[in-house]
């Protein structure tokens, strides 16, 4: 064979067996080659709408919790913060008892999803 013929692309397939045999024609082991990427192709299309779209919003595997713990504790601080803003400026008067019984309600939830986070795992 002149190293124009050989086919150089090596086999992707999840088992990891090389499927190139040398007694085939270049042009087979090149259709075979072709045959084990779309079979690649098709594996990660399927994976990819086995997570769905809470999957491509959080990830998945592993760490798809820490996204979650993540995302909660953003969206708290936003929240809080708005709250906070939005009693300061449209009922100024008593508001004081407010903010702080919301922040005395919200503030455990964030500590807890960062204990989580940063939290030693045995």
């Amino acid at each position: 064979m002149d190293s124009q013929d050989e086919v150089k692309v090596p086999n992707m397939s999840s088992t990891g067996e090389n499927s190139l045999n040398k007694t085939y024609p270049p042009s087979l082991n090149k259709k075979i080659i072709d045959a084990d990427l779309e079979k690649e192709r098709l594996n990660k299309e399927d994976k990819r709408s086995e997570r769905g779209w809470l999957g491509k919003l959080f990830g998945a595997g592993v760490h798809s919790p820490n996204n979650i713990a993540g995302l909660l504790i953003v969206i708290l601080l936003l929240v809080a913060i708005g709250y906070t803003f939005f009693m300061l400026v449209y009922c100024p008067v008593e508001t004081h008892h407010q903010v702080v019984d919301f922040w005395g309600i919200i503030t455990p939830l964030i500590t807890l999803a960062l204990g989580y986070l940063f939290g030693k795992s045995s």
